[in-house]
């Protein structure tokens, strides 16, 4: 059995070079459950799969055999998109409505 030494603290025999496997790697992403996005943009589950159809939304990833859920930085890319394609309305005055 290997031998931990006070001159090497936090080194535990078990990880090559005393790291845990998922040191360095990314924290989880957010998710959004398809409830979460329904009550977010007051769609249906029919509108929301409709506009991923058409690739007018973002697909969801898959995360266990029979559950699926979106990034949220894909969500915001999709809004930050739709805000920038928006035009403001003008009246007859030319004053911005």
């Amino acid at each position: 059995m290997h031998r931990v030494s006070k001159t090497e603290p936090g080194r535990f025999p078990a990880w090559p070079n005393g790291v845990p496997p998922w040191e360095g790697l990314p924290v989880a992403a957010p998710l959004y459950r398809e409830k979460q996005l329904r009550e977010i943009f007051g769609i249906s589950t029919t509108r929301l799969y409709e506009m991923m159809a058409a690739g007018a939304f973002p697909r969801p990833i898959k995360i266990g055999p029979r559950a699926v859920a979106w990034c949220k930085a894909h969500v915001d890319s999709w809004l930050n998109d739709c805000a920038e394609r928006t035009v403001p309305r003008v009246n007859k005055r030319r004053r911005v409505l």
